[in-house]
């Protein structure tokens, strides 16, 4: 275990140590560590509408499910760092942050594992839409180490933490047999679909 915390030091200081350089680097990475409750707040409210309307039966039972995936994380996270209480980069390190963070624990990162949450929303409920919500989540995680708050350790447990609940309900939905015989019919659909598109080509040629 010494061996790991001396490690997610080094890598803390060579990734921080890249601030500092680049007016633009900094201010994007200040952006994203202090300002992502706003906009992944917003593409959580987002996802909660789009939910909404694509499950019309039953809206607000999904809606349920989907708040749990997001609360979940965020609860067991701000439990977690009360129990373990490793203190932040700043406290022990003589670094000087990129933005004010009051004194609080810091393993896992509660910013992180709320943005991966709702990364996994998407991932369980709007799957065409994940990719780049998970970008935006990636992109706050790497900001909280660079702007010197958090260790690289606190933000990989905060975001296994945060995507683990709707990646298991995506994975229990993809491999159901309803789910499997939904895409084998839909396979099966396209391919004669296309089998009369090209009966149909054949039959006006000259």
């Amino acid at each position: 275990m010494d061996f790991i915390i001396e490690l997610d030091k080094i890598i803390f200081k060579f990734i921080h140590s890249l601030s500092g350089h680049s007016g633009i680097i900094d201010w994007l990475s200040i952006f994203f560590a202090e300002d992502s409750r706003i906009f992944m707040g917003g593409l959580f409210f987002l996802g909660l509408v789009l939910i909404y309307r694509k499950y019309p039966d039953k809206p607000l039972y999904y809606i349920l499910v989907a708040t749990m995936i997001f609360l979940l994380p965020v609860m067991t996270s701000a439990v977690l760092r009360e129990a373990i209480m490793r203190a932040r980069p700043f406290v022990t390190l003589d670094i000087t942050p990129l933005i004010e963070q009051s004194i609080r624990y810091s393993l896992p990162s509660n910013h992180t594992a709320a943005s991966f949450a709702i990364a996994g929303m998407y991932l369980a409920f709007l799957k065409k839409h994940f990719k780049p919500v998970l970008i935006l989540a990636f992109l706050v995680a790497i900001a909280r180490v660079h702007t010197g708050v958090h260790y690289p350790l606190d933000v990989t447990v905060g975001a296994i933490i945060g995507i683990l609940p709707g990646l298991g309900l995506y994975y229990q939905e993809v491999t159901t047999p309803d789910h499997n015989e939904k895409h084998s019919n839909k396979h099966s659909n396209n391919k004669k679909l296309n089998n009369k598109k090209s009966n149909n080509s054949k039959k006006t040629l000259p």
